[in-house]
């Protein structure tokens, strides 16, 4: 397979992307984190509609993820 000079570009940002999630992974960061930093690289994007795309679910999962954390929380204070 021959690679044009767009494929070689094409590659490299992707390998880049790979780096940089292979960076944050070590990081040992958590799911809500990881959604937060989606959302936040959302808001980066030029095209409003692409940004709105991902954010809109973005949110949605953080604040179910707050929610449940904050229910956790309340039971953890009854049984106390």
């Amino acid at each position: 397979m021959d690679f044009s000079k767009d494929d070689a570009k094409w590659a490299k940002k992707l390998n880049q992307c790979r780096n940089i999630v292979r960076d944050i992974s070590e990081m040992g960061i958590d799911s809500f984190q990881k959604i937060k930093l989606i959302e936040l690289l959302a808001l980066e994007l030029d095209n409003r509609e692409h940004m709105m795309e991902l954010v809109n679910p973005a949110r949605k999962i953080l604040e179910s993820i707050e929610n449940k954390e904050t229910t956790e929380n309340s039971k953890r204070r009854i049984e106390i």
